[in-house]
């Protein structure tokens, strides 16, 4: 059995990657167990397994570190330990948007901080013993952009989200727009999407449940291939690679 860590920020992310991967992998043949990372550094299981056994072909462990700069730290903790166990790979997740990015940008330009964060990421790994092992993945700028960018979930929850509703009343091509690169903060963007409509996204598991309740397949699988939110499509290539 082959098994793989992947390490994220918050609960939206762990949500969204659960989701994902059940609905490009074939269900049967692959195990999720869920994790959250108590301050204490204590785990606790979540709610949200699926087929955690032995008979599985691969097992993915998905584990929320609660906070962005917790990502690495985490996985500097407890990947030797992960490795000795058994796991394969070690991923991680994280939006590029984010405190370290806020004092970049007060001296830089946004292209040059989102360089900046991602060579240090990449010295950051070449520390660890087992660096071929681990790859970190930025949400560029937030997981909010993979929302914008998987856009057909706003009709599902409410009919009148249409792209040319959207487009009309927030300035918002959602099937035009590259909204890692034109969106600063796309959790605000899909927070007045969804206000509009009486929706609170306040993130918590209820909302990011129904969202990711409403993304198919194809819809992961179209903004793969679309040349735009190169961060899921990178993202989504690595998960594809370990399809059993």
């Amino acid at each position: 059995m082959k098994k793989i860590a992947i390490f994220v920020e918050g609960q939206t992310e762990l949500i969204f990657v659960r989701d994902l991967l059940l609905k490009v992998m074939p269900n049967d043949k692959i195990g999720i167990r869920c994790i959250e990372l108590l301050s204490s550094g204590v785990s606790k299981s979540v709610p949200w397994s699926h087929n955690d056994n032995d008979r599985v072909d691969i097992l993915f462990q998905i584990m929320d570190v609660g906070g962005d700069k917790k990502v690495f730290a985490a996985i500097k903790n407890r990947g030797e330990n992960l490795i000795n166990n058994g796991f394969n790979n070690i991923l991680g997740l994280r939006d590029m948007y984010s405190e370290e990015y806020n004092i970049l940008t007060s001296r830089m330009d946004k292209k040059s901080a989102i360089e900046e964060m991602l060579l240090t990421n990449k010295n950051n790994i070449a520390t660890l013993k087992y660096k071929k092992k681990v790859k970190i993945f930025f949400a560029v700028m937030e997981i909010e952009s993979w929302f914008l960018g998987l856009y057909n979930f706003f009709e599902k929850i409410n009919k009148k989200l249409t792209v040319d509703h959207i487009k009309t009343k927030f300035g918002l091509d959602l099937e035009n727009i590259d909204a890692e690169k034109q969106c600063n903060k796309p959790a605000n963007e899909v927070k007045r999407i969804l206000a509009s409509v009486g929706v609170n996204y306040n993130k918590d598991r209820d909302i990011c449940n129904k969202i990711v309740g409403n993304i198919t397949k194809e819809d992961y699988i179209d903004l793969a291939g679309r040349g735009k939110v190169d961060s899921y499509g990178y993202f989504y290539k690595e998960i594809i690679n370990y399809i059993p």
